[in-house]
């Protein structure tokens, strides 16, 4: 099936914020640091990407396209980001941005 997937991996649920009002519950709040999404479709025969800088992006977008395009398979691009990047303190502004049906994201 050709479908490129992009996660971004903040290595956390989307309830981050709740785990730091509380360190009791923030095992229930996290997963284990980097996980390779990437590598998973691999092993299910798909094409995987690993992206840690920014202008690795585009490149892994456009393999991942062809890929998907001239061989028909699904291909992962694991997008790794900070869990901290919500904070408006450390990555100003940081606040939530406009949200539309199926879509969310932070102003930045």
């Amino acid at each position: 099936m050709p479908v490129v997937a992009i996660v971004y991996n903040n290595n956390a649920w989307g309830t981050w914020t709740l785990a730091t009002q509380d360190p009791k519950a923030m095992p229930i709040h996290l997963f284990q640091e980097h996980l390779r999404y990437d590598k998973l479709a691999e092993a299910l025969g798909g094409h995987g990407e690993y992206v840690t800088r920014a202008g690795d992006f585009r490149p892994a977008l456009e393999r991942a396209y062809q890929l998907a395009a001239k061989e028909g398979r699904p291909a992962v691009i694991n997008v790794q980001g900070k869990k901290e990047f919500w904070n408006r303190t450390e990555f100003p502004p940081g606040m939530l941005g406009k949200v539309e049906p199926g879509v969310m994201s932070y102003y930045h």
